[in-house]
């Protein structure tokens, strides 16, 4: 019951329109910007237990980025404001586990230990900046999880239920100048959703399945964005049907 596995892999971001073409008097493009790229790679282990009813997982993961795409300020007039000098690193562990204690319901858990690092600050010098040197990547929770239950009721019935942490992340308050470097406090969501078979599937004639679901059930206020509130309780009606 015990797998191992290991990735490699690439990716790339393309500049905007704005970065390669801006034309004002206070932002002008570069087309000569080359993409954003990053290289990641990660090794995980994987085990069955009790007869397969549990699952545990962990994985360890990481990310290299370079050439990211950085805004200058005190280019000449002129002169492009926008050019490659950024790097920055991430690493981490993500635990998972899934398990099954009886028929029709499951129990799914993760949490993820992330770490960031600015390698090169670019055009970045003042404490209050997006990229300080040695300093963590912004709006990236150092740690992070999630708790899901789902259960099928009465053959006709499903519902599930979710928690979401996040925790304490820096971020950069643009609201004042100079900007100052601060944090976003931890802060933990519900959701939940549930769906009822109408039609059944049957030969002949279609099925239709009524659903429900709402996202940050307790309307819990947070921001996302230092300035910017995160979306409140939402609620989503729908239906699927098929043939």
């Amino acid at each position: 019951g015990l797998r191992a596995r290991a990735s490699v892999g690439t990716g790339y971001k393309e500049p905007s329109l704005r970065e390669n073409f801006a034309a004002t008097p206070f932002e002008v493009g570069n087309p000569g910007l080359e993409p954003e790229e990053s290289r990641s790679w990660e090794v995980g282990l994987e085990q069955a237990l009790l007869a397969g009813r549990l699952t545990l997982a962990a994985n360890y993961f990481d990310q290299r980025f370079r050439n990211l795409i950085q805004y200058n300020g005190g280019a000449a007039p002129g002169s492009p404001n926008y050019s490659n000098v950024a790097r920055a690193t991430a690493r981490g562990v993500e635990l998972t586990g899934d398990f099954r204690p009886v028929r029709h319901v499951v129990i799914a858990a993760s949490y993820t230990r992330l770490m960031t690092r600015v390698d090169d600050p670019g055009f970045s010098s003042g404490a209050g900046e997006a990229f300080v040197d040695g300093k963590p990547l912004i709006r990236r929770p150092k740690h992070s999880a999630r708790l899901d239950a789902r259960a099928r009721l009465l053959d006709r019935i499903g519902a599930g239920l979710g928690v979401t942490y996040l925790g304490r992340r820096a971020d950069v308050d643009f609201r004042p100048f100079p900007s100052v470097r601060t944090a976003l406090p931890g802060v933990v969501t519900i959701d939940a959703d549930a769906e009822l078979d109408l039609l059944r599937p049957a030969a002949g004639r279609p099925w239709l399945t009524a659903t429900l679901r709402a996202e940050n059930l307790t309307d819990r206020r947070y921001e996302t964005v230092v300035g910017f509130r995160g979306r409140g309780r939402a609620v989503y009606a729908g239906a699927r049907v098929g043939i």
